[in-house]
């Protein structure tokens, strides 16, 4: 976190990063998946987080 804002999140051995209207694109080009989120209710949902691109 940074001034109370969260902008990455590690799931399983999985880094994410948060993603906007500028920088989703480039998450996409790269084929990067969406962090999904399956809560208790079972309905599964893709969260703005993407995975760490590979030329990172």
């Amino acid at each position: 976190m940074l001034d109370d804002l969260m902008f990455c999140l590690i799931a399983g051995e999985t880094l994410y990063f948060k993603a906007d209207g500028c920088n989703r694109p480039d998450f996409e080009a790269e084929e990067r998946r969406s962090f999904l989120y399956e809560p208790p209710s079972g309905k599964t949902f893709a969260m703005s987080y993407y995975e760490l691109p590979e030329c990172l």
